[in-house]
């Protein structure tokens, strides 16, 4: 079955056409991946297979990526932006002072 996803993973982590996620490899992606349970491999499998993505996949999809991360568990994207704008923030705040 993981054979059968790795065209939505690809498509998600990024590709030559496509962005990447922030600070995160291809190989970030795939240890997660190895990891996932079923769930996560059928909302990847779903990737491309119509123009709609259902909630509950996308819902998959968002926990798969804050895993990436290593964040809390259970985070979600507004939590994972979040972070990342409080620590931009912290960093300019401590690179103007210099």
């Amino acid at each position: 079955m993981r054979s059968a996803v790795l065209p939505g993973l690809h498509a998600l982590s990024g590709s030559d056409n496509t962005d990447k996620f922030y600070g995160k490899s291809k190989t970030s992606f795939w240890k997660v991946f190895m990891k996932s349970k079923d769930d996560v491999l059928l909302a990847l499998a779903s990737l491309g297979t119509s123009l709609d993505v259902s909630k509950a996949s996308l819902i998959t999809l968002e926990k798969f990526i804050c895993d990436t991360y290593l964040l809390l568990p259970n985070s979600d994207l507004v939590q994972l932006r979040w972070h990342f704008f409080t620590k931009k923030m912290q960093w300019l705040k401590n690179y103007h002072q210099h």
